[in-house]
C-alpha cells in the first residue's frame, strides 16, 4: 500500500484557493482548511475553471495531496486513519468477501478481475470475487495492509 501511495501522482495545491471539504462519516463536510490526513474534495473559487472540483488525499504529516481513483482515495483514506479492513477467503468456494464500504482501489479491483476472468457480484453489503487462488487472496490482502480472514469449512 504504502508503494503504491507512493507511486500516485502528487499535486501542489494552494489551499486557500479552494472552498475545503473532507469526507468524515460517509459525506463530506466543510472545513476551513485541510489539517488532517484524509480525502478532501476541493472546489476552486473562481468560476473560470471548466472543472474546478477535484478529490484528493491528503497527508498531513507530508503536507502532501495525492490523486487516485475515489474507491483508492477512501481505501488509502481508511488505512491511514486507523480503520481495520477485513477481507474474508473461502477456500471451498474459492471466493473473497470484502465489505462494500472498504472497496479496493481501481486497480486491485481490476487485477482480481483479470485474475479470475470474472466480475463480482454484490450481496449483502459483500463484494464477493470468485474464482480467486488463496495465494492471490493471500497477495491482495498482504499488499493492502488487510487482514485476511480465512474459512476452511468440511
Amino acid at each position: 500500500l504504502s508503494t503504491w501511495e507512493q507511486k500516485l501522482p502528487a499535486l501542489a495545491v494552494i489551499s486557500i484557493n479552494y472552498n475545503c471539504e473532507q469526507w468524515i462519516n460517509g459525506r463530506f463536510q466543510f472545513v476551513p482548511s485541510p489539517k488532517e490526513t484524509g480525502m478532501y474534495r476541493l472546489t476552486h473559487t473562481s468560476e473560470r475553471f471548466k472543472h474546478p472540483q477535484m478529490t484528493l488525499y491528503y497527508d498531513a504529516n507530508r503536507d502532501d495531496w495525492r490523486k487516485a481513483d475515489w474507491y483508492g482515495l477512501r481505501y488509502l483514506m481508511l488505512k491511514r486513519t486507523g480503520r481495520d479492513c477485513q477481507f474474508n477467503y473461502n477456500h471451498n468456494l474459492k471466493t473473497l468477501s470484502i465489505d462494500k464500504d472498504v472497496r479496493l482501489p481501481d486497480m486491485y479491483e481490476r487485477s482480481l478481475v483479470l485474475a479470475s476472468g470474472r466480475l463480482p457480484i454484490y450481496r449483502n453489503e459483500q463484494i464477493i470475487f470468485g474464482a480467486i487462488s488463496d495465494d492471490l487472496a493471500h497477495i491482495v490482502a498482504h499488499k493492502l495492509e488487510a487482514e485476511l480472514i480465512e474459512f476452511k469449512g468440511i
